[in-house]
């Protein structure tokens, strides 16, 4: 739903970095309501999410939706500082994905390529949290490992050499698709047309969509 209406993106790709500890949850719990009633409010000026109405904003929403919408800002620019290879444009920063990338693409490949895979790999950031995106590669190897019932810790080692992410983005996004289960796996596999998949996390451990690429 939102994730369309939402220009202002970080995207933030892979390479062969692990993580070696899972920190604390990058997301505030900011629903689909508050996300829509504040977006208007908030830009990315210089690679940082800013608010540029705080007067305005604070009217519209009560004290503590204000505290979560700023809390959650300033974890995503956290996140923003400690990722590697941004590149600045008008409305994002752009790093591409990488992993299972087909050379082909306009992918970056930094891990040996085992078999072709379609769709990009990377992950978009939001003031407000991710968009996921799967390469048709990736999406078969989470879908088997939510099969064989996975734990948040085990999805973040598999995500961790995919995504330049910093920890804490990997443990929140890694305990939104463990938190979906074999349920997620399911419906994973009838997203999945051959070009992998994204899933959008907009709080610690909670998915709320997932489509085709």
């Amino acid at each position: 739903m939102f994730g369309s209406l939402l220009p202002s993106q970080t995207t933030v790709s892979a390479d062969t970095s692990k993580v070696s500890k899972v920190e604390a949850p990058s997301l505030s719990n900011v629903d689909g309501e508050l996300i829509e009633v504040a977006d208007p409010y908030i830009s990315l000026e210089e690679g940082k999410f800013v608010i540029s109405n705080e007067a305005e904003l604070k009217e519209k929403v009560s004290s503590e939706d204000y505290q979560s919408i700023t809390s959650s800002l300033n974890l995503m620019n956290d996140n923003i500082e400690k990722s590697e290879n941004l590149v600045h444009e008008e409305e994002s920063v752009t790093v591409v994905g990488s992993s299972s990338a087909n050379p082909a693409s306009n992918q970056v490949s930094t891990n040996t390529v085992t078999a072709a895979s379609q769709g990009k790999s990377g992950v978009d950031y939001y003031w407000w949290g991710y968009k996921v995106f799967f390469d048709s590669y990736q999406t078969r190897q989470i879908r088997n490992t939510l099969l064989g019932g996975a734990t948040a810790a085990g999805v973040a080692n598999q995500l961790s050499p995919w995504f330049s992410a910093p920890s804490a983005a990997i443990k929140a996004i890694s305990g939104a698709i463990a938190a979906g289960g074999t349920g997620l796996a399911g419906i994973i596999a009838s997203n999945d047309n051959g070009n992998g998949i994204w899933i959008r996390v907009t709080g610690y451990a909670v998915y709320t969509g997932i489509g085709p690429q």
